[in-house]
């Protein structure tokens, strides 16, 4: 008989307060990173109307502060089941004396909050969840915002991925997903919701490669294909495909 294979088990990482991620969430709290200050361009508009907003998954708190610096008359509130971080976002905040900015313990899934958001945001985190579908469908069904915007990875065609990624030397498990720009229309148009704005995100700066190759880390190739180089985004062994999208409240169900 051949030699039996060895099964190895892997835990899903839910939390980005190690002490490998950590500071890459902390640093943008003095230094905006580049897909940060497209989002803010990206949704500025809205935001400075003004009102109650909500980030959904927002970490350690520092892309949710840099959006709180749009509009320093709107509030904002941050969401994120990590305790540790929330407590580490809501130290800085005081800290900075951030008087239009909270931070607190909650599943994106079911948080319904206590009051209304004009808007909510979601910034790099539903391609690492199982699926998007319950996130989307808490926001549209229970906080039933005007608008929603949210930056992940997307594809433009009628294709969705669902990844997970495998880290040997770490025995880490996340998922990487892809979701189908059409696919994820379709689903927030049952809600009464509707892709108003897509963009892609492209990056305007050069990454480096990382030194350790068995890690993820984002690292950028040049396209000189064109009058206007651009670059493709790689992490480990995936393409990452920066979209982000606005959906707009349309009809009432």
């Amino acid at each position: 008989m051949g030699q039996e294979l060895e099964i190895v088990s892997f835990s899903v990482e839910t939390s980005w307060s190690d002490v490998n991620a950590l500071p890459y969430h902390l640093k943008q709290w003095t230094q905006t990173k580049e897909s940060t200050i497209a989002f803010i361009d990206f949704i500025s508009p809205k935001v400075k109307e003004g009102g109650h907003f909500l980030d959904l998954g927002s970490g350690g708190g520092a892309a949710t502060y840099q959006l709180s610096q749009i509009n320093q008359d709107s509030f904002w509130t941050g969401i994120d089941l990590d305790l540790n971080l929330i407590n580490i976002a809501n130290d800085l905040a005081q800290q900075k004396g951030i008087q239009n900015l909270f931070f607190y313990q909650g599943d994106l899934t079911c948080f319904s909050g206590q009051s209304q958001f004009d808007g909510v945001v979601s910034l790099q985190t539903m391609s690492w969840l199982n699926d998007y579908r319950p996130a989307f469908s808490n926001v549209f069904r229970n906080l039933q915002p005007e608008w929603f915007a949210v930056t992940s990875l997307f594809f433009e065609g009628d294709i969705s991925a669902f990844t997970n990624i495998v880290e040997h030397k770490t025995n880490r498990l996340v998922h990487y997903n892809t979701y189908s720009i059409p696919e994820v229309t379709r689903f927030s148009k049952q809600f009464g919701y509707e892709l108003s704005r897509k963009q892609c995100f492209e990056l305007p700066i050069d990454l480096p490669k990382p030194i350790d190759q068995d890690v993820m880390g984002t690292y950028s190739i040049k396209l000189d294909i064109s009058e206007n180089p651009s670059r493709l985004q790689i992490s480990g062994p995936l393409l990452m495909n920066w979209y982000m999208l606005l959906f707009q409240k349309s009809i009432e169900l």
